[in-house]
């Protein structure tokens, strides 16, 4: 007889552990000795620790499923089935893919087969039950937090900078209290700002030269100190129905309350702060309509950051305005000098290197064979079908014609009468009827979709015009062609272009594999 082998799946979040006692060691020592009673052999044990059951996106049930598929064992041993999912949508999928892979289910403290129609209807039913649970404990959790932020209870964490959330004992909630120095770097900010003289840039460059981080330690960022500068913890309050506003993408308003946390700031301060913002907030105008392709795949030859965007403008000795178009470090133009340096590269010269290695790769003898060929599989989908259905109905006829065959015989010998005869042939008579219009319909399809043979002469012409449609076409769909086929383009640290890396994505690379290519991916 051969070893029956198990994986046994243990899993638990930290709530149910503090709530329940459903410790990863006790579910384990459970599964192993109902293992040693029965006379089955262990594969392995995947364990879930202090991970929610509300999803299957889980590291080891991951694992389990793969060795499932690999046939690694037999069974799966579960202390309970709110342990694989909590959602019954999530079991079901669970349950079906292993009994697809001759794989059962065992639940060790619920007792059902899922290979029986009465055992599968059990395990809808506590899958459901498992689903109820966890909506009606994550209900409780939301009333809970909506219940202490209207009390003004803190609900950011150790998230916000100048304070500190230390956590208490059963009998004490835990408190809120001001960090000294993060504190006076907060006012700073606001107090810099409030001047009306330093912007956004100029704060966030002077905050990461002087050595300040974020309460992650990370070097600040144009967005962080915008969120600084609008966040009411800073005089006393607490915000709720954040969730819900983005939700509802803002029908539902965020709403603040007094928090019992003390201020940091002067209400005054405060104020002088938001009327520096009021004034200085204004709808974005685009000053410029170029557009920049390679944002985002141009990367910094020092930082090895995402480039983006950048103008500047020069006046002409005529008065008229001149614009010079570039992509610069994305980590500069967030963060300052003490993230990285500009590394400018001219927008034009960037772009026509890249448009011209398109060019270039997709015109290679190997890739127009490539395009071609795809050209006509791409017509042999749209006739393939109605080719089919042609040759089925031509079937259908013959089929017909023999059954009239062998009604005839069995009339001459008796086993049907003449009324069943006709009765059958007339069936027979108009179904052959409808065949033949439908045959005639799909034979004019079939006329209306002839093969046209694409010469590779025609199709290297259009790819000599890539740069100019993809100078001509929308940004948006632009960048889409280019992310296709390019995953990124290295830049050396003198910024030469002739001397940059383009780095294919598999699409390119299954496409234009030949002798060039070594050439063409090193400039």
């Amino acid at each position: 007889m051969d070893t029956l082998f198990a994986a046994l799946y243990v899993r638990v979040s930290t709530e149910e552990q503090a709530r329940d006692g459903l410790s990863i060691d006790a579910q384990t020592e459970d599964l192993q000795d109902y293992c040693t009673s029965n006379g089955i052999r262990v594969y392995r044990t995947y364990v879930d620790a202090g991970i929610s059951g509300a999803s299957l996106n889980r590291p080891e049930l991951q694992w389990l499923l793969d060795d499932a598929q690999n046939g690694k064992f037999q069974k799966v041993i579960i202390w309970r089935l709110s342990r694989l999912s909590r959602s019954q949508t999530d079991l079901l999928t669970v349950v079906n893919m292993l009994k697809s892979n001759n794989i059962t289910l065992h639940s060790l403290t619920e007792q059902l087969d899922a290979t029986t129609p009465h055992g599968f209807f059990s395990l809808q039913m506590m899958g459901a039950a498992a689903q109820f649970e966890r909506e009606q404990i994550s209900e409780n959790v939301k009333l809970g937090s909506l219940h202490r932020v209207r009390q003004g209870k803190w609900n950011c964490g150790n998230n916000v900078l100048g304070y500190r959330w230390l956590q208490g004992t059963d009998s004490n909630e835990g408190r809120t209290e001001i960090v000294p120095e993060e504190a006076e770097l907060v006012r700073y900010i606001f107090e810099r700002y409030a001047t009306g003289q330093h912007g956004y840039k100029a704060i966030t460059n002077l905050l990461n030269k002087q050595g300040y981080r974020t309460k992650k330690g990370l070097l600040f960022t144009i967005s962080s100190v915008r969120n600084i500068l609008t966040n009411r913890n800073y005089i006393g309050k607490i915000r709720f129905n954040v969730t819900e506003n983005r939700r509802t993408k803002g029908s539902v308003p965020v709403e603040w309350v007094d928090g019992e946390q003390e201020p940091i700031l002067t209400f005054k301060l405060w104020e002088q702060a938001q009327a520096v913002l009021a004034r200085n907030s204004r709808t974005p105008v685009r000053l410029v309509s170029r557009n920049y392709p390679l944002t985002g795949l141009l990367k910094c030859p020092q930082c090895g950051g995402s480039m983006v965007a950048c103008h500047t403008k020069a006046i002409r000795k005529n008065g008229s305005v001149k614009r010079n178009h570039y992509y610069v470090c994305g980590r500069f133009t967030n963060s300052g000098a003490a993230a990285c340096r500009t590394n400018a590269i001219r927008a034009d010269d960037a772009e026509m290197w890249v448009f011209d290695q398109m060019q270039r790769l997709l015109c290679s003898p190997f890739a127009l064979q490539e395009i071609s060929l795809a050209i006509g599989r791409k017509q042999d989908t749209t006739r393939i079908p109605l080719l089919e259905k042609l040759d089925s109905l031509k079937y259908e006829q013959e089929r017909l014609l023999a059954e009239q065959s062998n009604l005839f015989q069995a009339y001459e010998s008796s086993r049907i009468t003449r009324e069943e005869l006709a009765q059958r042939l007339t069936t027979i008579k108009t179904r052959n009827i409808e065949l033949a219009e439908e045959m005639h319909h799909t034979e004019r399809r079939i006329k209306l979709k002839p093969v046209e043979t694409v010469s590779i002469s025609k199709i290297r012409a259009a790819l000599e015009q890539i740069s100019a449609v993809f100078k001509a076409d929308s940004q948006e769909r632009l960048k889409q062609v280019l992310s296709l086929f390019i995953e990124k383009i290295s830049l050396p640290l003198d910024r030469c272009m002739t001397k940059a890396i383009l780095h294919g994505t598999d699409a390119l690379y299954h496409l234009t594999i030949n002798e060039n290519w070594e050439d063409v991916q090193h400039g």
